[in-house]
């Protein structure tokens, strides 16, 4: 009984480290555009907090940040919003007036951490997080990129060149991110039959046409980039997830058919 206790204690203690091990890279859009953290990077913490460095997230932003070395404080402004937190406080003064935070700022790597929900809504910055791509998305402006009619979209392709599938953007599934709202099919000559699709120069013309009504040209010109690498149907590319505002756009296709761009509401 005994060596069979220890066993379980050891299998036990084997799963937790991977478990903790396993965890994966929190990744920070703000605005659509990827954060990119050299050296010290965010995470979660066992309170379920997610913790970033904070100069490059905020100063992403468009705020102000300063270092007040003798209080170990970290001070950052953004419009008539000042904000200072000082590190292993679960407090921060909001405006000349203290809040009560969750997580304490940590310091690591001279690097202050703080947790991200609680700064960026005193900034007045909305965050919400992607528990399937592990990101967090913070938008700092109240207007969203928005998609122009359901008839502009499907008549945005004037050649018609490629497959368009529109939904409602009423549909309280589409609102939720949990329904489909565009399809985008770039229709491969060996899938569909060469006399019945158009040159695939022209259909990735029109797809992007369709995509700049979500995202912007870099974020276009990256989808349609990643789906021209399946030009046959022997190929198989794994579905990539791209984000931006409101959008995640899942791109790539399986064998025998034809790529996808795939518009989602998150």
């Amino acid at each position: 009984m005994r060596k069979f206790l220890s066993c379980l204690l050891i299998i036990f203690l084997l799963g937790s480290n991977i478990a903790f091990g396993a965890q994966k890279e929190v990744r920070v859009y703000v605005n659509g555009v990827n954060v990119y953290f050299a050296d010290v990077k965010p995470y979660i913490n066992s309170a379920g907090r997610t913790m970033v460095p904070m100069r490059k997230v905020f100063e992403e932003m468009g705020a102000k940040v300063d270092w007040i070395d003798k209080e170990k404080a970290a001070v950052y402004k953004l419009g008539g919003k000042e904000v200072k937190i000082r590190i292993g406080e679960k407090r921060a003064l909001v405006n000349g007036k203290y809040v009560d935070i969750d997580s304490a700022a940590e310091l690591k790597n001279a690097r202050t951490l703080v947790p991200l929900r609680f700064i960026s809504e005193t900034l007045g910055a909305t965050v919400k997080w992607d528990e399937k791509s592990w990101s967090v998305f913070i938008t700092t402006s109240k207007e969203q990129p928005l998609m122009k009619t359901i008839e502009e979209i499907k008549n945005s392709s004037n050649l018609k060149t490629i497959y368009v599938d529109v939904g409602s953007i009423e549909d309280e599934e589409v609102q939720r991110g949990e329904k489909l709202y565009v399809d985008i099919m770039i229709m491969l000559p060996d899938v569909w039959g060469p006399s019945n699709v158009k040159p695939l120069e022209e259909q990735y013309r029109d797809a992007k046409k369709v995509l700049l009504h979500f995202v912007d040209e870099k974020t276009a010109d990256e989808v349609i980039a990643y789906v021209r690498q399946k030009d046959t149907k022997r190929k198989e590319l794994p579905f990539k997830s791209f984000y931006y505002g409101n959008w995640r756009i899942e791109a790539g296709g399986s064998l025998g058919n034809s790529p996808l761009i795939e518009v989602w509401v998150r």
